[in-house]
């Protein structure tokens, strides 16, 4: 994140194909909302329209 900033990092977060494992801890504790990809799907203008699309898929 250091390196490439905050927008590229949720980036690639939101076009990786699985679900890490913070992803999956937030959403088990009721908190989804605060996961990167929620940050993406609902505030998308900043990010790729295909990283977008894809942390609005189901998780898996």
């Amino acid at each position: 994140m250091r390196r490439n900033g905050e927008i590229a990092f949720m980036t690639d977060c939101a076009r990786r194909r699985t679900q890490g494992t913070g992803f999956v801890l937030l959403v088990e504790a009721g908190v989804g909302t605060c996961t990167v990809e929620y940050i993406v799907a609902t505030d998308p203008d900043r990010i790729p329209q295909d990283a977008a699309a894809a942390a609005r898929r189901e998780p898996g």
